[in-house]
């Protein structure tokens, strides 16, 4: 890591990471990204015990049916952009923590395992997204033992996700019915 954000060091940290604050919990870093690419991530400030909610991500935004570069999907045709700290939760095929849908419009993070402090917090994007257009993401680069290569959205891989994550998916997304043998995806809430 080349820089943490974390207790005094957040106040030179940017305005909108100071005003949101991370606790005792998270911690942002500085990664090496592609070619000399830098990105952010978040890591564990201590040891987090399963079950713990990690985060809590909150809207930026008025729910909109146009995705952003930083929403997260809320139902079959609702998007929020999302707080500047919960932007950096990385993709992982194999994450560390899952969503649950919270009261403020977003989205928990809760560990699905027990997380060591130092590790990356991470969510598998496939567990809130029904399709995923990002060119960014059409060949995972994850790096976990599992990884699936390409990360196309609950659409695509419903079944595997499913059989990964049980319930531990995004509310609407339990509700989508996936046929995977005639590759026919719909939705069995009534709008």
């Amino acid at each position: 890591a080349i820089d943490h954000i974390t207790g005094d060091a957040m106040k030179n940290a940017p305005a909108e990471l100071r005003a949101v604050g991370l606790g005792d919990t998270v911690e942002v870093r500085l990664l090496q990204g592609f070619g000399n690419e830098l990105n952010r991530g978040l890591f564990a400030h201590r040891n987090i015990h399963r079950g713990e909610t990690v985060l809590s991500s909150f809207p930026t935004t008025a729910p909109s049916t146009e995705r952003g570069v930083y929403s997260v999907q809320l139902d079959a045709h609702t998007h929020v952009e999302i707080d500047e700290v919960s932007r950096l939760l990385n993709h992982s095929c194999d994450p560390c923590t899952g969503p649950r849908n919270n009261s403020k419009g977003a989205y928990d993070f809760f560990a699905l395992r027990d997380i060591k402090k130092g590790e990356e917090i991470t969510f598998d994007y496939e567990t809130t997204e029904y399709e995923i257009v990002s060119p960014y993401l059409a060949n995972c680069c994850c790096g976990a033992h599992n990884c699936r290569k390409s990360v196309n959205g609950f659409k695509h891989n419903g079944a595997v996700i499913r059989q990964l994550y049980g319930t531990h998916i995004a509310d609407y997304l339990k509700h989508m019915h996936v046929c995977d043998d005639e590759h026919t995806h719909t939705s069995t809430h009534t709008h």
